[in-house]
């Protein structure tokens, strides 16, 4: 459980209020004391003269530390808050359009992940978001998979990124797969349905991230199921966009 405190704007504008107040009393205290002793000698004899009635001071500076401490911290809170709803939401479109995939075949499991772009050590990197997933068919085998390299491993969620479109590919094993990421790849994994998470239209901007949907069930019968798998895959990484812009907004 979070210790940040739980409080409303109006409340926090009142709280920052008294701060400042508290502030301003406690300073014209210590200005005032400090004028009437200087002009007996020096600052520095005034400042010695003044004694303990220096703490107005230090009274007045912890009124300004708290003010920015506690701007920082729901400043913070607001942040974590906008984050953890953005991921709910996320969860929320996965899980629709995962229900919108099985209009097709309702007796098929699927599952459904979310993978960020990162670079690490100039590698394009999909990482693997583990807060955001639909898990209906048991593949204990890829559990292990927590992040694909974009133009060195063969995987769905690769092509969708390099391609900037819906990729859906029928899987046959995991025989062909790189040494490293062969043992995280479920052999009963049937297909994949992957598509990049796009900020713009503009070729020079890289995807957000790509979602990607799997089976151990086939679930294609004829050409339309592809069109119309590879459109629920356009449309939630469409939403999955348009979240994260309204995110940046707010």
């Amino acid at each position: 459980m979070s210790s940040t405190p739980k409080t409303s704007p109006a409340s926090r504008y009142s709280i920052l209020l008294f701060l400042d107040l508290v502030t301003v009393i406690f300073s014209g205290i210590w200005i005032n004391l400090l004028t009437a002793e200087q002009s007996n000698g020096s600052l520095v004899i005034a400042l010695s003269a003044l004694g303990w009635t220096n703490l107005w001071l230090l009274f007045a500076i912890a009124g300004v530390g708290g003010h920015i401490f506690l701007g920082w911290l729901w400043a913070k809170s607001d942040e974590q808050h906008a984050s953890g709803l953005e991921a709910s939401l996320r969860f929320d479109i996965l899980k629709v359009a995962v229900e919108g995939i099985r209009s097709l075949r309702a007796d098929i499991r699927i599952n459904a992940r979310y993978f960020i772009t990162e670079i690490r050590n100039g590698q394009i990197i999909l990482r693997k978001d583990q807060s955001i997933h639909i898990e209906t068919a048991h593949m204990p085998g890829e559990y292990g998979l927590d992040y694909a390299v974009v133009g060195v491993d063969d995987l769905g969620i690769c092509k969708a990124y390099q391609q900037r479109g819906p990729v859906f590919q029928v899987l046959q094993g995991n025989e062909h797969y790189g040494q490293r990421i062969a043992n995280h790849i479920d052999p009963h994994q049937k297909w994949i349905l992957a598509c990049p998470v796009l900020q713009s239209n503009t070729l020079d901007e890289s995807p957000l991230g790509v979602i990607c949907f799997y089976s151990s069930e086939n679930i294609i019968r004829n050409e339309k199921d592809e069109l119309q798998l590879k459109q629920v895959a356009v449309v939630t990484a469409k939403a999955f966009a348009d979240l994260r812009q309204q995110s940046q907004r707010n």
